[in-house]
């Protein structure tokens, strides 16, 4: 029996739209699009997403359309299909559009005869289909997954027996064109003027995202996947395409996502079963690296032209600039992206009636690229065995109805809106041991009387705070620490910037600044946190004693605060892999008016195989 080699018919539809889109359909290609749609429902639902999508993407770009389907509705009613891809019967004024304006029309008809058949294409469970969360589109239509593994599920099971070929490519273009795109992680992201929505929510097709400050991973119903770096911007297509406008990404198309591809000004890069990155220049240009496999590359200004391939370790960049439109550049592994950064993810805690979060019960980090979830029994409590602070004398944060001591206001316990908060600050970082009475540390003879000397000054506490781990915290890879805090929206959204310093300097060791926390205020994942009370002091402290022995007065908050979180990384700190660490010392940067307020602290166990 000879082989069947007829064409995959998801293809065949993606080309042809493709020049539908491009304004280059010629007669035969237009013969067969006709074709496929009147064969196959499944290809005029995609049709029909194809045509909306490209209306919504004219309108953010600004380009004027004329509605004149008469002609179009005329022959879809007479049972044909409409003339797409062709000039419509529009006066000598409507053609200063070009050949834009049939999309209109096309798409008219094209629903018109989608009526007929929806219904019975329901009924017949060509494809599952999951309600979501999230979806920036309106309903969400992302197919069905494997236990989060972000591969579409199989169909539903049909009861018309044995399914014909011509039934299973049905189905396999609703899987390959109607299903969604969506966030899979996030770090750090922020979106110009928008929030940046949950992981898991579908994108809006057509809708342009400027990604100002970090990373977002999208994940696409054909199984790829394209890690987005900032600064730039992009618009989801289609199930097989992104088109971006302007930055970085890196794409993993694996078995089964061949034909993947990423738009840009200049190019059309095409997967054929390849790691690859693309970077679009403010100026347009375009460079193409091939990590793994290969890619074809399609140059948009000359259609005409024949697609370069490029193979592992080659990189191309492509300008109208350049005398011969591309040349060849240095390969760079280091532009693709394979992951994004470990980090802190994501936190549950217990919530009060009005749905804030009140006590810690889990955080969910990366850690050399692995997703783990830590039970807050896991974690490595700490207890504060310094605070210093000259810059606040509000200095502790207690539950809304609190009436105890401050000694009962310092205990330890679980809960995201109490702590020590405003600690002393410092512009620059400690280079040396910081001071401050410490019974488990020998004494030295910076520590004045206690060498004998009575004639020697006491020295002047370090302002900050110090704390001790439990049980020493085993230096592994990514994220050992994590560190809580609480912030309002009129605080910096990035979270308030710290030092944070061994206890004990010795070679190699240094203090660490973080400016920028994982979950910050913009992120989805900044949960807010149940109401709590300040607790202010008389006077500033300058020691754990002094702070104890103050009288307590609370006053509420009336502002929503949220808890942000951000993992602390002791090879940062020069410790090296394996280095146990019995505690930290933390100063606020004192690059603002405003003081960070670290709620939870606690150490991660030593990472599992």
């Amino acid at each position: 029996m000879s082989p069947d080699r007829s064409p995959d018919p998801v293809f065949e539809l993606q080309e042809l739209l493709d020049a539908l889109a491009a304004e280059r359909l010629t007669d035969s290609q237009h013969a067969r699009l006709e074709e496929l749609l009147r064969g196959s429902p499944e290809a005029r639902r995609a049709y029909c997403d194809f045509i909306d999508l490209h209306l919504g993407l004219r309108r953010i770009l600004g380009t004027e359309v004329e509605i004149n389907p008469a002609a179009d509705v005329a022959a879809a009613l007479a049972g044909s299909l409409p003339q797409v891809g062709r000039e419509p019967s529009v006066s000598r004024n409507a053609a200063r559009l070009g050949r834009r304006t049939w999309i209109i029309g096309g798409s008219f008809a094209a629903l018109l005869l989608a009526g007929v058949w929806v219904g019975t294409t329901l009924q017949r469970g060509v494809a599952t289909v999951r309600p979501g969360k999230g979806n920036l589109a309106g309903a969400d239509n992302r197919p069905a997954t494997a236990a989060g593994t972000g591969t579409v599920a199989a169909p539903e099971t049909t009861n018309e027996g044995n399914a014909t070929p011509g039934a299973a490519n049905d189905r396999l273009m609703v899987g390959r064109f109607i299903a969604n795109a969506w966030l899979a992680r996030t770090a750090g992201a922020v979106l110009f003027g928008e929030l940046t929505p949950p992981v898991g929510s579908n994108l809006q097709r057509g809708h342009e995202y400027a990604l100002i400050e970090g990373q977002v991973e999208i994940a696409f119903s054909c199984g790829a996947t394209a890690i987005v770096t900032a600064p730039a911007a992009f618009v989801w297509v289609s199930a097989m395409r992104l088109d971006l406008r302007v930055g970085k990404c890196s794409v993993h198309a694996p078995d089964g996502a061949e034909g993947f591809e990423v738009t840009t000004p200049q190019t059309r890069v095409v997967d054929l079963g390849t790691r690859f990155s693309v970077r679009v220049h403010e100026s347009g240009d375009s460079d193409v690296q091939v990590v793994e496999g290969l890619a074809e590359v399609h140059e948009a200004e000359r259609p005409e032209a024949a697609a370069a391939r490029l193979a592992t370790g080659e990189a191309r960049r492509y300008s109208l600039r350049e005398p011969d439109r591309s040349r060849q550049i240095g390969f760079d592994k280091q532009a693709y992206e394979s992951g994004l950064p470990d980090r802190v993810i994501s936190y549950t805690a217990s919530k009060t009636v009005d749905g804030r979060v009140e006590n810690l019960e889990s955080v969910k980090v990366q850690r050399r690229g692995i997703e783990r979830e830590y039970r807050v029994e896991e974690l490595i409590p700490v207890d504060i065995i310094h605070f210093a602070s000259s810059v606040s004398a509000s200095n502790l944060a207690v539950a809304g109805n609190f009436k105890g001591t401050t000694e009962a206001a310092m205990r330890r316990d679980n809960a995201l809106n109490t702590g020590l908060i405003n600690p002393g600050m410092s512009r620059e970082p400690l280079t040396s041991d910081p001071v401050f009475p410490d019974p488990r540390r020998a004494a030295t003879p910076a520590d004045g009387a206690a060498n004998g000397d009575a004639a020697t000054p006491t020295p002047v506490p370090t302002q900050g705070m110090a704390f001790r781990f439990d049980r020493p915290v085993v230096n592994s890879a990514g994220p050992d620490v994590v560190l809580f805090e609480i912030q309002s929206a009129v605080y910096p959204p990035p979270g308030d910037a710290f030092h944070i310093s061994p206890l004990q300097f010795a070679p190699g060791l240094r203090s660490h600044t973080i400016r920028r926390f994982d979950i910050t205020m913009a992120s989805a994942e900044a949960q807010p946190v149940a109401l709590f009370a300040v607790g202010s002091m008389a006077k500033t402290s300058s020691n754990l004693d002094e702070l104890r022995r103050q009288k307590i007065l609370t006053s509420r908050q009336t502002m929503q605060f949220r808890a942000l979180a951000v993992g602390i990384d002791l090879s940062d700190l020069g410790y090296p892999a394996g280095a146990s660490v019995e505690g930290l010392f933390l100063q606020d940067a004192g690059d603002d008016k405003h003081y960070v307020d670290p709620v939870w602290i606690g150490g991660l166990p030593a990472e599992r195989d």
